[in-house]
Parts: structure tokens; C-alpha cells; sequence
């Protein structure tokens, strides 16, 4: 999430995922709405709601996005785990 390009990212994890990617990340919480927030201070920080990113992952090649945790509050960890 201190990522200039987190898309990029996530593209590289799918070029480098053999079978199934478990990702954890600092969230907010999903309202069924997909949601970033850039939280500026000493470093930048994305957060994504769990919609959001199972739209990014499924842009970059994933298959079967299972949400496994939902952030709960703001910074609170999502967890998602993802196939090729």
C-alpha cells in the first residue's frame, strides 16, 4: 500500500503468482461501493475497500476472488485470496 502504482503491483504479483495469491492489506471498510482512500503524511498510503480490490485483481488476470476478512474499521486488514 506505500506504493506509487499499486495497480502495477498487482500486475507484477500475477506475473509472479504460480497457482493462488493470498494478499493481505490495510482496508476500509466495503459498503458494497468499490472505495480507495490515499492517505497522505510522511509516506502515502492506498487502502481499498474489498470491492475494490477484487476489481483490480480480477483487471489483472485473477481468477476466483474470494474475500476471506473485510477491514472492519478504517486500516483494518482485508484479506483476499485469489487464482489464476
Amino acid at each position: 500500500y506505500h506504493l506509487r502504482n499499486p495497480f502495477k503491483a498487482i500486475e507484477n504479483l500475477y506475473l509472479c503468482t504460480r497457482k493462488t495469491l493470498i494478499l493481505e492489506s490495510q482496508g476500509i471498510p466495503d459498503d458494497g461501493q468499490p472505495k480507495a482512500q490515499l492517505a497522505n503524511g510522511a509516506f502515502s498510503m492506498w487502502m481499498f475497500s474489498s470491492s475494490i480490490l477484487r476489481s483490480l485483481l480480477l483487471r489483472a488476470g485473477f481468477r476466483d476472488v474470494e474475500v476471506l476478512r473485510e477491514s472492519q474499521f478504517p486500516t483494518d486488514s482485508v484479506v483476499v485470496k485469489s487464482n489464476k
